[in-house]
């Protein structure tokens, strides 16, 4: 897509893959309309650059490839703004790889060969949907010691097509990117996703099923106290609510070390987090026992190191459905499966019990 000629020259360059996930899956009408809008958005991100035509647009047939030649084309923005406006397209979800390197324009300028872009395919290849994926050159050419590098995070060598062996980085900020592990690098991490990637998801669609009661426990109360008004939904269902988490004190008082509490679950600051999460719901319980609204809703705390994440509803056994997550050391290792009644009732009704022992023992906040 170019209106003039480079010198046929190796050329610096900045590299995009893009590929729209289970595309083949569709049926050809709604493929034409998810490539076209796609098409559409790129094209817009590159009206500007369109009378220096520095960069080269192809259809890859699922997707496209823009290689850069102007530095003033930032490809991790544009990777953001496509993730975002096709996600919002009906959940079109995209898997996109970043690279940099010398290539060779051919064709007038229609086309390049080298290195960089069969690399930055192979590092497309890897990701699952939401991921942004890039080569250490890129993050080390491109990025340096800038932000956005706290968003890069380090996937180390691994193993892509043909055997080779590459560096590569996962970039995910509160908005953009998928923070899980590429399924295809890390197959023994096995993971609870939703169609977007978005692990948290699993529990919003549990939580969402009950009809009576509802206990959710562990340190993953950061994210549901993050959106009280997801909860406060759940308690105008008439809902009896029991919210079980850690003891903010035990990081710095008992069990461990504030910065070792971030660096287990890689997450600078989530010490503090999970403190004031534990403030926003004491506040929260607190004003809605003045408004006397509908719903009940406990709050205890237990003051031990547990990284687990539990969501128990009450669907068709006595303790409910079950949700699991196991928050192993080095968080993006994490282990989450849907444990039914039918597949682990041993285990389901073990964990269970188990979950309403800790409940008993755990210290009063609010009842």
């Amino acid at each position: 897509m170019r209106s003039r000629e480079i010198n046929n020259d190796w050329v610096d360059s900045n590299i995009l893959f893009a590929d729209i996930v289970k595309f083949s899956q569709r049926d050809e009408l709604k493929q034409k309309e998810i490539y076209d809008y796609l098409w559409e958005v790129i094209s817009g991100e590159l009206a500007e650059f369109k009378k220096q035509s520095d960069y080269i647009l192809k259809s890859t047939g699922d997707g496209i490839l823009l290689i850069a030649f102007n530095p003033k084309i930032d490809i991790l923005e544009i990777s953001k703004r496509l993730q975002e406006k096709l996600k919002k397209k009906n959940k079109i979800y995209l898997r996109q790889g970043l690279n940099c390197g010398k290539v060779l324009p051919r064709l007038n300028g229609r086309d390049a060969i080298g290195d960089p872009i069969n690399i930055c395919q192979r590092i497309m290849d890897c990701g699952d949907a939401n991921h942004i994926l890039a080569s250490s050159h890129f993050v080390v050419t491109q990025i340096g010691r800038r932000p956005p590098f706290q968003y890069f995070h380090d996937l180390g060598e691994v193993e892509v097509k043909h055997g080779a062996k590459l560096n590569i980085f996962n970039y995910f900020d509160k908005v953009y990117g998928n923070r899980d592990s590429p399924q295809k690098l890390f197959p023994w991490r096995v993971l609870w996703l939703d169609a977007s990637g978005e692990r948290i998801q699993a529990f919003r669609e549990l939580r969402s099923r009950a009809k009576k009661s509802i206990l959710v426990m562990g340190i993953g109360l950061t994210y549901f106290s993050a959106d009280l008004s997801f909860l406060e939904s759940l308690l105008e269902r008439d809902l009896t609510v029991r919210l079980l988490m850690i003891d903010p004190d035990i990081v710095s008082k008992i069990f461990i070390k504030q910065e070792l509490f971030d660096e287990y679950f890689n997450r600078r600051g989530y010490s503090e987090e999970v403190r004031s999460s534990l403030n926003r719901l004491i506040d929260f319980i607190q004003r809605r026992k003045k408004q006397a609204k509908k719903g009940k809703i406990f709050l205890k705390k237990y003051s031990y190191f547990i990284p687990m994440n539990v969501t128990i509803v009450d669907e068709k056994h006595k303790n409910g459905q079950m949700l699991i997550e196991f928050c192993l050391p080095f968080s993006e290792w994490r282990l989450s499966s849907f444990f039914s009644l039918s597949q682990h009732k041993e285990f389901f009704e073990t964990i269970s019990n188990r979950v309403e022992e800790l409940w008993n023992k755990s210290e009063v906040i609010f009842l």
